[in-house]
């Protein structure tokens, strides 16, 4: 193996024949082989750093978790520090193990092409699945690149004093992390950028959401003060009961498909369910004779307390005899009985509005007392 494998002009290719023997030949033993195949891959995952990385990646979940749920920490971005950390340990994990093998190595050229890929491949993971703001972004990669160089620079300026007619691999190391480094380079500077520009696109969609959040909200509360509006101006003109009809009909109409044929025909049903019969209705208009002639002697404002009082009274023997009162309209006071409720108020029966004998008896002295302060303005301005 060893003299057609030194027949290689190249260093390179005499480390790949020897682990193709190794691979392949059958009197290696397992051991053998994994020997040959973690002393020549990219990064030699042995079992005591495969348990740091595992380490680690528990603790980074863990904290992510403890501080999502924990009420000791009020503000989240405690979790992007701890990523932050995690992703440093993880760095100087992968980056350690490599330049202490570099002692292991008698050749001394592993860590040349190991570190500098590791080291794009843990900030391409940074950028990608992170989630790191951009300040700690570029923190991570000053981090990284200060362990990169003071790691490397050691090592390569140590290797040069062992370059030699027979061992020239320090100086094949030597070149392939100048390329490397330049590649690490500029990779770094345009990981940086890309998160700069991720953070103010996050920015803007944080900005968006929170304009539209309040948006919808100006929009809920306006169409909660048009509907309070709308049920206001409803119930000024129609009763209670009929205005809250109307709204159980509109809401069910809303939920239901209203192309639907079926659904069509229930809301005609239900709409003209909405109109009641009823056995006897009568309308009041009670006038002030001479009101007009009153209202010009007597000062404005005991005009307005004279109805103010008197309208009181009459609100009162609405509510008492279930008279739904309409509106008023200068002196005039109109009203409805039997269409609220539907019953059938009769004199016969005792139920009359004015001529019932179970009248209280503060209703007649207020009604008096309304009668004698009419006469005695009209006589004072006669």
């Amino acid at each position: 193996m060893n003299n057609t494998c030194e027949s290689f002009d190249s260093i390179v290719y005499t480390f790949y024949c020897e682990l193709a023997f190794i691979m392949y030949s059958p009197n290696a033993t397992s051991r053998d082989k994994y020997d040959a195949m973690i002393s020549n891959s990219l990064f030699r995952m042995i079992p005591g750093v495969g348990y740091i990385m595992l380490g680690l990646l528990v603790i980074g979940c863990f904290l992510n978790w403890f501080i999502h749920r924990s009420k000791h920490f009020k503000h989240k971005s405690w979790a992007s520090l701890a990523v932050f950390m995690i992703y440093i340990c993880f760095a100087v994990a992968i980056s350690t193990s490599i330049m202490i093998f570099t002692k292991l190595d008698d050749m001394r050229i592993q860590w040349a092409y190991s570190i500098g890929p590791m080291t794009m491949l843990q900030g391409t993971l940074v950028l990608y699945f992170s989630g790191l703001p951009f300040l700690l972004s570029l923190l991570w990669w000053i981090a990284v690149m200060g362990l990169y160089y003071g790691l490397t620079l050691p090592v390569l300026i140590s290797s040069q004093s062992i370059i030699s007619v027979s061992n020239f691999a320090p100086l094949i190391a030597t070149q392939i992390y100048i390329g490397l480094t330049v590649l690490v380079t500029w990779y770094g500077g345009l990981c940086v950028t890309a998160s700069y520009f991720n953070a103010i696109t996050n920015r803007k969609r944080f900005l968006q959401r929170i304009l539209m959040l309040q948006q919808q909200n100006e929009i809920i509360e306006e169409k909660g003060k048009a509907e309070q509006m709308q049920r206001s101006f409803l119930e000024s003109i129609l009763p209670p009961a009929l205005v809250q009809e109307l709204k159980d009909l509109s809401e069910q109409r809303g939920q239901e498909n209203i192309g639907n044929v079926e659904s069509l025909k229930r809301s005609r049903q239900r709409l003209r369910s909405l109109s009641n019969t009823h056995r006897g209705a009568s309308l009041l208009y009670a006038d002030l004779v001479g009101f007009t002639a009153f209202s010009a002697q007597v000062d404005p404002f005991k005009v307005m307390t004279f109805l103010n009082e008197l309208f009181q009274v009459f609100d009162s023997l609405c509510d008492k005899w279930k008279v739904y009162k309409i509106e008023t309209v200068g002196d005039c006071y109109v009203a409805s009985v039997g269409i609220v409720t539907g019953e059938l108020v009769s004199t016969r029966g005792g139920s009359a509005m004015w001529d019932s004998e179970e009248e209280s008896e503060e209703e007649s002295q207020a009604l008096l007392s309304k009668e004698n302060s009419l006469k005695s303005a009209a006589a004072l301005n006669a």
